[in-house]
């Protein structure tokens, strides 16, 4: 028989798990996720730069008493194999202990309950003195300074976390304050992001919380745009694994045209348009795995509208292999076939939002400015001799020299668009815009009518052949500036 040697963890590992990997904003995710667990409707995060360098994450959660405050501070006080009531967003209970201390050299913890109050503290310092694990209980007096601790004490049920002697910043303090605002904002846009269908009061499957990063709401950032009209949803399809479901459901956003600047930044979760289309996984409606296809398809220009939420319980945590800050997760093989099957779906109607953009279908005798030609390995564009106002050009040149030199200014055009600056451009979807006020359009429609009115037996046909082209085409005032210049010429 073996012999049995309990070999207890260096109290050193405290410091070694600094290094799993949080950023400032998912360790402040982390937090959060406890507070909304507890039920809470109010979540406070106060950083002002100070000397203390200090954090503070108050809710008005159900609060816990000793011994539960206890279990909260002990390393995976809790196992993740054990079962977890719905809406709960723990996993490994690691979450408090790990993002708190990859922060600051000193976790507090202040909670609250029926009236009664129980502080404990992790001090790296004290147990790297000590060589033990040792928890530190404070009484009233020893924790008077804590910052808002007074705001607690105000209520029935809550929890305070307090991060302190926040020593991944900047050494000098000019330094760190600059530090502290940079990562705030991040942290705002991340919170708001992750937590945005707890954020949303429209969103009736998420309870309605209220996040506050000093004093200052924040916003809810839904990048499936579903509150915009020309989103298209797709159905909601359910699928079974294990003893449970999950819920799948496409959606393709609007062109950017039709997207004002707010849902533009909402709805860009990558460095790019580009890089944010893909799966966005939620689970138990807080978003977890965002802007990727899972390598089951190519990211690619024309698919970039293209968005699939999946929505998964916390039961089938182990089979996504979620790890501790929530922030990575791998699809199971049950689901995985049925996820490529979305991707690849779902980039095809991405890519007619781009194609076709509703415009009014051209009358069969309009011939277009432009022409677009397939070559057998690729394609060009040409000016398309056809087009009236081309036949018009060529029909005032006094002579053959003026002929050639007209075709020879068209086709340097056709050898001179530059492309890669267009295509570089739209790939950073900045929006291709041109000067169509009704002064401009009253300029171009003048110079038409007097070039080729004898070419045109009355305004109608004026008006017909031109009314479906840029810049003419979808502008309100499009048909009567038309004919009145054709009328005034």
């Amino acid at each position: 028989m073996a012999t049995k040697i309990p070999l207890v963890p260096d109290a050193q590992l405290l410091e070694s798990m600094r290094a799993v990997g949080y950023s400032f904003s998912t360790a402040l995710a982390d937090i959060i996720d406890n507070s909304i667990s507890a039920g809470a409707t109010t979540i406070r995060i106060v950083a002002l730069p100070s000397a203390h360098r200090t954090i503070s994450i108050l809710d008005n959660g159900k609060g816990m008493d000793l011994d539960e405050a206890m279990t909260a501070m002990k390393l995976a006080g809790r196992s993740s194999s054990d079962s977890r009531r719905r809406g709960d967003l723990g996993r490994f209970g690691l979450g408090l202990k790990t993002a708190s201390l990859s922060q600051g050299r000193v976790l507090t913890l202040a909670t609250r309950r029926d009236g009664k109050t129980s502080i404990l503290r992790w001090d790296l310092d004290h147990v790297a003195a000590v060589g033990e694990w040792e928890l530190l209980l404070l009484d009233r007096e020893e924790a008077s300074s804590i910052q808002e601790l007074k705001t607690l004490e105000s209520l029935r049920n809550g929890t305070l976390v307090v991060w302190e002697n926040l020593d991944r910043f900047d050494d000098h303090y000019e330094g760190y304050i600059e530090h502290l605002a940079n990562e705030l904002k991040e942290a705002k846009d991340h919170i708001g992001l992750v937590f945005h269908r707890f954020l949303d009061d429209a969103v009736t499957a998420a309870r309605d919380v209220s996040i506050f990063v000093n004093n200052a709401a924040v916003k809810p950032a839904t990048p499936l745009l579903e509150k915009n009209p020309s989103t298209i949803p797709g159905p909601i399809q359910s699928e079974k694994v294990a003893d449970s479901s999950i819920k799948i459901q496409s959606f393709t956003l609007p062109h950017r045209s039709k997207m004002s600047d707010e849902e533009f930044a909402t709805a860009q979760i990558g460095s790019t348009f580009r890089d944010s289309q893909g799966f966005y996984v939620y689970r138990e409606n807080r978003l977890v795995i965002w802007g990727t296809w899972f390598r089951m398809a190519t990211k690619q220009e024309l698919g970039k509208l293209a968005r699939v939420a999946v929505e998964i319980p916390n039961v089938l945590d182990h089979l996504w292999s979620l790890d501790i800050k929530k922030s990575q997760a791998v699809p199971p093989p049950a689901v995985r076939e049925r996820l490529r099957t979305y991707a690849n779906r779902m980039i095809e109607p991405s890519k007619r939002v781009f194609t076709y953009k509703g415009r009014t279908v051209s009358t069969p005798s309009f011939a277009p400015l432009w022409n677009v030609v397939q070559l057998r390995d690729g394609f060009t564009v040409e000016i398309n001799d056809d087009n009236p106002l081309i036949q018009a050009l060529l029909h005032v040149a006094s002579d053959e020299d003026q002929k050639k030199t007209i075709n020879s200014a068209l086709s340097l055009l056709e050898r001179s668009i530059p492309i890669d600056n267009i295509f570089n451009r739209l790939g950073k979807d900045e929006i291709f815009s041109s000067d169509d006020t009704s002064e401009e359009l009253e300029k171009i429609a003048d110079g038409l009518a007097n070039a080729m009115k004898g070419s045109f037996e009355n305004s109608d046909k004026f008006v017909e052949s031109f009314i479906n082209t840029p810049p003419f085409e979808g502008h309100s005032m499009a048909e009567t500036i038309l004919r009145r210049s054709f009328e005034a010429a």
